[in-house]
């Protein structure tokens, strides 16, 4: 069920009605403040890139995600594997003089039959940063794809 929030008029009985002030009497020349010149300077504005305490490097294979209900888009990245196996039984010989077991190759595994997506992180952003993030996505797309073209043309010799 979604809710509303209202910031408009109130049809509540219990609300009071609060004395409204007199308009003024305009004159008939009305007086304006004059237009104030706006000027522009350039300036060079610095920004410090930190590692926050949880930074870390991941590997993408995907993403999934929405729009929430708030407005924003959640896209969780994922990395793709094989099932690590959950058991694995493996034959083998006990040397009773030296307690040692000796393994064979026989072995049987329980491990789920499907591929693994593991999520790495979620990231929650407006759609102002949406747009921003296909912008530099596209860009280093380009990069990538000359990149490989300069690759290809000149092969090894870089």
């Amino acid at each position: 069920m979604t809710t509303a929030l209202s910031l408009g008029k109130s049809s509540s009985p219990d609300r009071k009605k609060l004395p409204v002030p007199a308009k003024k009497k305009s004159s008939s020349v009305a007086k304006r403040k004059p237009k104030r010149k706006i000027t522009k300077k350039e300036v060079n504005v610095d920004f410090d890139y930190l590692k926050g305490n949880f930074f870390r490097t991941i590997h993408a294979d995907g993403a999934i995600g929405s729009v929430t209900s708030l407005g924003y888009i959640h896209m969780a990245f994922f990395s793709e594997r094989p099932a690590i196996p959950q058991r694995i039984t493996q034959k083998g010989q006990l040397d009773e003089s030296t307690g040692a077991v000796l393994l064979g190759d026989k072995r049987d595994t329980i491990s789920r039959n499907s591929i693994v997506r593991e999520m790495e992180v979620d990231v929650m952003f407006d759609i102002k940063t949406a747009n921003k993030l296909q912008q530099w996505l596209g860009e280093r797309i380009k990069e990538l794809e000359t990149h490989e073209q300069v690759l290809a043309k000149f092969g090894k010799e870089l």
